[in-house]
């Protein structure tokens, strides 16, 4: 497709200026897995996670006048298993369906139509929640690293899900201050 969903902007939350439809619900990889942290059981462990869709993910590449709806998006196996339910797929087909209509009524290709009018009719019918615009914060490595402190094994999730170039630094900052501090009481990991 022109777009292509990930598990990585699911997993950081990520915003797409030119989504289109959402996905709620757990994973349904029907047990086969292909993303490191699902094989870990952080992914598919019946949690249901946010996920927006970008209109490009039902664009194919190459053709002119076509989109695909339905579970055909284009993603990473894992992404897409969390836009499989039929709740997700309807969402999916009516703004798709609606995108299609509006494409042939203004004899313009999918990939040129305009994709606020798309959205404002697909907000003000219920298809497009609010959360779908809202941008989430910038995820601080140094704080997540730090809550990692706190014991609990969940707290490692998010640290998981950054960008290696923004955990590898703030996992190795931390790493220094607590290798050059003395040891009083139990360690950060003790209760592991």
């Amino acid at each position: 497709g022109e777009a292509s969903l990930t598990m990585a902007s699911i997993l950081r939350q990520e915003w797409f200026p030119d989504v289109v439809a959402v996905a709620f619900t757990p994973a349904d990889s029907h047990a086969y897995t292909s993303h490191d942290l699902a094989r870990l059981g952080w992914i598919g462990s019946g949690k249901p996670r946010r996920v927006r869709i970008p209109y490009g993910c039902f664009i194919p590449r190459g053709f002119d006048g076509l989109l695909v709806g339905g579970k055909a998006l284009s993603g990473e196996r894992d992404a897409t298993s969390f836009c499989r339910m039929n709740a997700d797929v309807k969402n999916a087909g009516w703004a798709i369906g609606l995108a299609a209509a509006r494409s042939v009524r203004a004899g313009v290709d999918p990939r040129l139509l305009p994709l606020e009018e798309l959205q404002s009719e697909l907000k003000r019918c219920g298809a497009l929640p609010a959360w779908a615009f809202e941008t989430e914060g910038a995820v601080d490595a140094v704080a997540c690293v730090a809550r990692v402190e706190a014991g609990s094994l969940s707290t490692w999730e998010p640290v998981l899900y950054l960008p290696s170039q923004e955990a590898v630094p703030a996992l190795e900052k931390r790493l220094a201050q607590t290798l050059a501090a003395p040891v009083e009481g139990p360690t950060p990991f003790s209760s592991l």
